[in-house]
């Protein structure tokens, strides 16, 4: 039976018959590094068992003799599974809450303002929706207004990436700690600095979508290691999966 573990720079390769289950480098950092780490010390040991097995036992008998070196393996892949999924919980609540709008203080303005939009040929809102205040993107955020004003995807994430952004700065009160700077056109300004305040959450909402993307990984790691067991064990991946998900 054909197993392989190589580490390379981006992570460990683990396989089996073809089967790869691929740890990346990013999970050995962050909140979901110890789970990892112990995941990956069964799933090295695991490959290391079932390698052995092919030169001690008959063919027939390999994969119950791999069945018995999975289970130590799937032991930590549940544990594991457990980390991830508080992991992900917090995530996706971080992310719901980083996507509401702001508290609605005039529902008039709001219809207003959402019917100037949908009045406007595509190229002219495009255009309108590329500085939104954060009033005017929880107008369009509330309801679900985004879905429907035919805007393209990129010109979407775009809006919602702003909105969070001012999210942050307005929750973190960074939008207090930068002043609207005085400019030829309106020397005595008043309020923040929007650009400015934003600019300075950016880290915070990238640090947030390393996280992200982190429980992507994990996710895929977790998926990785049950088709591996499959193929060591001779069963199918739905059969490994309801033995590793018990």
């Amino acid at each position: 039976m054909h197993t392989r573990n190589q580490p390379t720079e981006r992570g460990t390769i683990y396989e089996v018959e073809g089967s790869i289950a691929f740890v990346p480098s990013e999970l050995r950092t962050g909140a979901l590094a110890k789970p990892t780490e112990t995941l990956e010390t069964a799933l090295s040991a695991a490959v290391a068992a079932i390698a052995a097995n092919s030169t001690v036992y008959q063919p027939e008998a390999v994969p119950e003799a791999n069945a018995v070196a999975i289970s130590n393996l799937r032991t930590a892949w549940r544990a594991a599974m457990s980390a991830y999924r508080a992991e992900a919980r917090t995530v996706a609540e971080a992310d719901a809450r980083a996507r509401q709008p702001g508290p609605q203080t005039d529902a008039a303005y709001e219809s207003r303002f959402v019917q100037s939009l949908a009045a406007m040929d595509v190229p002219k809102r495009i255009g309108a929706v590329a500085n939104l205040s954060y009033e005017q993107s929880s107008a369009l955020v509330r309801h679900g207004d985004l879905d429907w004003l035919e805007l393209p995807e990129r010109v979407i994430a775009d809006v919602m990436e702003r909105h969070m952004l001012l999210g942050y700065a307005i929750r973190t009160g960074a939008q207090a700690d930068y002043s609207a700077k005085p400019s030829f056109d309106n020397p005595l300004p008043v309020g923040a600095d929007t650009e400015a305040a934003m600019a300075a959450v950016k880290p915070q909402l990238a640090a947030f979508r390393v996280q992200a993307d982190r429980v992507q990984l994990a996710a895929g790691v977790l998926r990785d290691v049950v088709r591996l067991a499959a193929s060591a064990t001779g069963k199918t991946v739905d059969a490994t999966w309801a033995e590793f998900a018990a």
